[in-house]
């Protein structure tokens, strides 16, 4: 709550929508989205999440407005709720948005989770992830949160 809130969209030529964990309003990331393509229909907007346990509502949320989305498998039990969502996908158009424009898909992968395959189709995907904490932002990034 101490964080300052973002009221002005237009600066930002990217937008992280994170959390917490943001998959558990997915009703507040829809209303985001409308809101920062409204004030900003030129940002790129990213979704950072781990929660998977609706493969259908995260591929729906994808398409509806989104440019791509980094999922982190934190423990060998995400790597289930991840194959969900990838057959999901397959079954959804969501490979290339309205303009044609692949969206960005990336897989951060914690270090000791076994089985993830080599490469996935349009993914980029990096390995062995560890845990930084009190981790500092990179020189140029703001955090800020919205207010519905």
């Amino acid at each position: 709550m101490n964080l300052p809130i973002c009221e002005d969209f237009l600066p930002y030529d990217l937008i992280m929508l994170t959390g917490g964990e943001p998959m558990l309003h997915p009703d507040l990331i829809n209303k985001a989205i409308d809101e920062i393509r409204e004030k900003n229909p030129w940002a790129k907007l990213i979704l950072y999440t781990a929660d998977l346990s609706d493969p259908w509502l995260v591929a729906a949320i994808l398409n509806g407005g989104l440019d791509g989305i980094t999922i982190t498998l934190h423990e060998q039990k995400d790597l289930g709720p991840f194959s969900a969502f990838l057959k999901e996908l397959r079954d959804h158009p969501f490979w290339l948005k309205g303009d044609y424009t692949p969206k960005t898909l990336r897989l951060n992968v914690f270090k000791g989770i076994k089985g993830v395959a080599e490469k996935i189709r349009g993914w980029n995907i990096k390995r062995d992830i560890e845990w930084i904490k009190d981790c500092s932002l990179p020189e140029g990034e703001t955090f800020m949160r919205w207010k519905p």
